[in-house]
């Protein structure tokens, strides 16, 4: 690890995926109640499905698939246009 924090490009435990693999991203929280979900300390809200490994998954049923530390892959998402949040388009299960 460099004197700055910055984990070295192919150094066991470096945050770089080998070229051509899927990004891994960890799910941090999941709050029901107000259907939003934190991966990689960034905050996704559930309007509308969600296409989770292919299927179409309704906003509801996503909270109880997604577990806190679980890995996901090829994560899209969308910026609303009035409130500029983030809204969970598509993840999949690693």
């Amino acid at each position: 690890m460099s004197s700055t924090g910055v984990v070295a490009q192919g150094v066991p435990g470096s945050l770089e995926t080998p070229e051509g693999a899927p990004r891994q991203h960890v799910v941090d929280s999941i709050h029901a109640e107000a259907r939003r979900i934190v991966i990689d300390d960034t905050e996704y809200f559930l309007e509308g499905s969600v296409l989770i490994n292919g299927q179409e998954v309704a906003p509801a049923a996503v909270v109880n698939i997604l577990r806190e530390g679980q890995r996901v892959t090829n994560l899209e998402s969308d910026r609303d246009n009035e409130d500029g949040y983030l809204i969970l388009r598509e993840v999949n299960l690693f």
